[in-house]
């Protein structure tokens, strides 16, 4: 049992769930034979990668899940769904950077993909807009428990359906259900928990000090910045090898 003061900070430790998903997603885009792409697309994939590795966090990190609403979990799950919202932004901003004709896809022929992926960015920033405390004009549904949780869970699963649409990575059957379980199974699964009423006991809160926040936003940023890395690391090297 947790002592009063006494949090563990790490991020695997506590969310086995959230590293098993993520792993399985790194794996199955980055296993041989592996695609790649020019620097700047490759740039804006991994941006796009890691905000659905942020995605995943930030649903199985989500407070009210059984655990004790501890400040460390609660900032977790903050943290990542800010990294969510920026990573979705900066993944769109290079890809426009590096085809400004892009835009033109932001009409009536728009493919699917993209409208999905516009439609998760917007959804995505109403949903942390509504919780910011400063906004004291928004609307009292903007700001409701019910929105945040079932629009979260809404973008999440339009993340999850970006990736598996757009992903030219997913060459083989296995990658794509691999893929698209370790996004789209933890949204859909609490869902259905919410659905069903298990929503589960907040638990007992302890007084966290300041620094269980900070361990928190680091344990996001230290994971976050490996996942990115990773995803513009590997295909660099793979690159590299084929000259």
């Amino acid at each position: 049992m947790l002592q009063p003061g006494r949090v563990r900070s790490g991020l695997i430790i506590r969310h086995p769930g959230s590293a098993l998903a993520v792993a399985a997603m790194t794996v199955a885009l980055l296993a041989p034979p592996l695609v790649t792409y020019e620097a700047m697309w490759e740039i804006a994939a991994a941006l796009g990668y890691v905000a659905a590795a942020a995605a995943v966090l930030c649903v199985l990190t989500r407070p009210g899940s059984g655990a004790a609403l501890t400040a460390y979990r609660f900032t977790l799950h903050r943290a990542a769904g800010d990294a969510l919202l920026l990573l979705g932004l900066l993944h769109v901003a290079v890809m426009v950077a590096a085809d400004p004709f892009m835009l033109d896809y932001l009409g009536w022929m728009m493919p699917l993909h993209v409208l999905v992926g516009v439609v998760a960015i917007v959804l995505l920033a109403l949903v942390i807009l509504g919780r910011e405390p400063a906004l004291r004009t928004r609307p009292r549904w903007l700001g409701g428990v019910g929105f945040h949780a079932w629009a979260g869970l809404a973008g999440a699963l339009l993340v999850a359906l970006h990736v598996t649409l757009s992903s030219t990575r997913l060459t083989t059957t296995w990658r794509f259900l691999l893929v698209g379980g370790a996004l789209g199974l933890p949204p859909v699964i609490v869902a259905a928990a919410r659905t069903g009423g298990r929503r589960g006991g907040r638990g007992q809160t302890w007084p966290v000090r300041e620094a269980s926040r900070a361990r928190a936003v680091r344990a996001v940023l230290v994971a976050l910045v490996t996942l990115l890395v990773a995803f513009l690391g590997v295909p660099g090297v793979v690159a590299l090898w084929r000259g």
